[in-house]
């Protein structure tokens, strides 16, 4: 596995017998291996070195402390620095496929990262919409969900929801009902619009099978 112990530590399941037996001497040593995989290209290991910047795990591989610091004030700002490192990897990663990292990457702008990062609404959406373009069902959703109840566009929401939809998504469903039932981009259907009400409830996509969920 490209990570390593690094994941297996990032859920908090490297208890002290995996440590015992991990090639590495300490997290650390990990870390500089998945970093130097990060820097070569490896998507998913780009995806672990943001985590570790925008957890602030770093504080525990890099051993420090409060203490280390001047004042309060400069630990704080040495732990907001370290956060906003995570950015360029979580952009690295999901332009290189790693899907998951649109979550963080996104979820840095819209909800910010308690005391240190403050929220900037909006800056999530090329993020969205950059993963829609991208193929990703779960963002196609995300970008289509965006359009229709945030901007109330849902002439633009429902190619996305649709696309979402026939790739398996099985929320789009709702998206593409309520449009069908508003009737504000297409000619209104109620029964069409209980039909896609219907396959988000019982998890039957158009074929008949069921999709998988991506949120």
């Amino acid at each position: 596995m490209a990570g390593g112990p690094l994941p297996v530590w990032r859920m908090d399941m490297l208890t002290p017998e995996l440590r015992e037996i991990m090639p590495f001497e300490s997290i650390k040593e990990a870390w500089d291996v998945i970093y130097e995989k990060a820097e070569n290209g490896c998507a998913f290991c780009q995806y672990m070195i943001g985590n570790t910047y925008y957890f602030l795990d770093i504080i525990e591989i890099e051993d420090h402390k409060e203490s280390d610091f001047a004042n309060k004030g400069a630990w704080n700002q040495w732990k907001r620095l370290q956060i906003k490192q995570c950015i360029p990897w979580f952009e690295k990663a999901f332009s290189g496929g790693m899907i998951l990292a649109g979550r963080n990457y996104g979820h840095y702008y819209q909800y910010g990262r308690g005391e240190y990062i403050l929220p900037e609404p909006g800056k999530e959406v090329p993020i969205m919409r950059q993963g829609a373009e991208r193929g990703y069902p779960e963002w196609m959703y995300a970008y289509a969900h965006y359009l229709a109840y945030t901007e109330d566009n849902d002439k633009e929401a429902l190619p996305w929801a649709l696309k979402a939809a026939e790739a398996g998504h099985l929320w789009s469903w709702h998206i593409i009902g309520d449009i069908y039932w508003n009737g504000k981009a297409v000619e209104r259907s109620l029964p069409y619009a209980l039909e896609c009400y219907e396959k988000t409830a019982t998890g039957k996509s158009i074929s008949g099978e069921k999709p998988g969920f991506a949120l």
